[in-house]
């Protein structure tokens, strides 16, 4: 199989044994208005342990001991995972959770990827023994979204207790003003 088959078999297995895993992937019933997203994160509320949910730093950390279990098999799909949870990891002990930035659109792999950081944040915060701080993430509106995947991100954010960053002048222009404006190092894509 080529690369990009390959990449696709392995994120259909991810999101596979993440539904297997009980991690909701499904959005929660939509939203019968239709408001745009926050335009800007705040900054001050990075890493304010009070706003982030205990049940859900539980059930990421659970998670990333099933997911760093399943990555011990030694298979195609235990392999990609343990290289996938290292990537994670890498760049939240080279640059910090708060320079760390993770792309999430909403789509199948924006999906497996936030999952992959939940759990890599939640390690981390474990293994540093300070508060867990919040994934910040960034979404780059389109005039023309689905309001389903808009429904989507929303509910995610609030579900995971994400902090937001959107913007809606275009991808770099986008990555630029989320260096600028957060002194972000790392943009984790999926």
């Amino acid at each position: 199989p080529t690369c990009r088959s390959a990449r696709a078999l392995g994120l259909r297995m991810l999101l596979s044994l993440l539904y297997t895993l009980g991690v909701a992937l499904a959005p929660l019933p939509l939203r019968r208005s239709r408001t745009a997203l926050p335009r800007m994160c705040d900054q001050s509320s990075l890493s304010q342990p009070a706003q982030a949910d205990a049940a859900d730093a539980a059930d990421a950390l659970a998670l990333h001991r099933r997911l760093k279990l399943r990555s011990e098999v030694e298979d195609e799909f235990g392999r990609a995972l343990k290289e996938g949870l290292e990537v994670c990891a890498h760049s939240l002990r080279l640059y910090g959770p708060a320079r760390v930035v993770t792309s999430f659109n909403g789509g199948k792999d924006a999906v497996a990827i936030l999952h992959l950081m939940r759990a890599a944040l939640a390690a981390h915060s474990e293994a540093a023994g300070g508060p867990r701080e919040r994934l910040r993430v960034i979404f780059f509106e389109q005039r023309d979204e689905f309001p389903e995947v808009d429904a989507f991100v929303r509910d995610a954010v609030e579900r995971y207790d994400l902090e937001l960053c959107t913007y809606s002048d275009g991808f770099a222009a986008g990555l630029e003003s989320c260096i600028a404006e957060h002194g972000s190092a790392a943009f984790v894509l999926g």
